[in-house]
């Protein structure tokens, strides 16, 4: 059974990356163009057909939060290789629906991905919020500063030189622990960590572990993160004196200052389902072209129908007076 849903899924990434040009042609201008210091952002895809069209590599490196999906498949044996070697998203710390991560040659995602710390799984590929297919070279996953997957299974399969992906505590980072975590046909036959005590992602990178007072949230193995964040959390600058920031809220989360609320201010927008953010906020970095929705007081990506583009970034409803 777990060889034939394998197959579908492969069927499903290969068709549906790289090649369905005609779906990603209204997505195409806010996620690979992108203004730069966008901080927020949409959907990340990174496919054959985003790099054809002059994929911009800077556009989205300064993003922390995805509300979208994240989407890395570019097909390397037919993209410019020196292209894709630059592609990084160094500051990307959430993701709110899934990972897919195939056809490529990256021997590590640590590089890509060094902060990505909770992936939230609200839209789902198909019952997976992470799905590692088909890397012919890679060696190790490298997502070293994962901590949560709020939902969603997880499937790592025909990486033929993968190593580790069976040694982690999967249970520490899936909230749900009634998912699946599959793991097919990729290397595994490998050393044992010598450095670390329980599990890894590589040969010199273990994979962390809270305190059992933490309750899987956490900074280190002996800091606990404030009980309303979930996927751990951060100082507020370099200084082990600041205080700790949630890397995301089990609530609302306002997002300049990283308090946690029940609901946003009344003088602020939502955005994503779980952010807070100002106007000037919402019209900035945004996701580089963000709109007002005066009517439910929401900062959204374009204006939805039955609404059109005003001045000043507001979306007006096309009955209004």
């Amino acid at each position: 059974m777990k060889e034939f849903i394998l197959h579908i899924i492969s069927i499903i990434v290969y068709s549906n990356s790289p090649f369905a040009f005609a779906e990603y042609n209204d997505t195409f201008d806010t996620v690979a163009m992108a203004k730069p210091h966008v901080k927020v952002c949409g959907d990340i895809r990174v496919t054959l057909f985003e790099l054809k069209r002059g994929f911009d590599v800077h556009a989205l490196s300064s993003c922390e939060i995805s509300l979208g999906s994240v989407t890395y498949a570019p097909m390397h044996y037919l993209a410019n290789a020196s292209t894709i070697t630059s592609i990084r998203f160094p500051n990307l710390r959430e993701v709110h629906g899934h990972m897919l991560l195939a056809y490529s040659s990256m021997h590590s995602f640590s590089s890509m991905f060094p902060r990505l710390s909770i992936i939230h799984g609200k839209d789902l590929y198909h019952g997976y919020s992470l799905i590692v297919m088909d890397n012919v070279l890679l060696e190790d996953l490298g997502l070293t500063s994962l901590i949560s997957i709020r939902q969603g299974n997880v499937i790592i399969a025909r990486n033929a030189q993968l190593c580790y992906s069976e040694s982690l505590r999967w249970n520490d980072i899936m909230e749900t622990k009634k998912t699946q975590v599959i793991s097919r046909q990729n290397r595994d036959s490998c050393a044992f960590c010598s450095t670390c005590p329980s599990a890894c992602w590589s040969p010199t990178q273990c994979q962390q572990r809270c305190s059992p007072n933490c309750q899987g949230n956490c900074l280190s193995e002996t800091v606990c993160c404030p009980e309303q964040c979930v996927g751990g959390c951060h100082y507020s600058n370099r200084t082990v004196t600041s205080s700790l920031i949630c890397n995301a809220c089990r609530t609302m989360r306002i997002h300049a200052s990283g308090l946690c609320v029940e609901k946003c201010p009344d003088n602020m927008l939502k955005a994503g389902g779980s952010l807070c953010i100002t106007h000037q906020e919402c019209t900035s970095f945004f996701l580089g072209t963000g709109f007002i929705l005066d009517e439910i007081n929401e900062c959204v990506l374009s204006c939805p129908h039955g609404f059109m583009r005003m001045s000043h970034s507001h979306c007006k409803g096309i009955l209004d007076p």
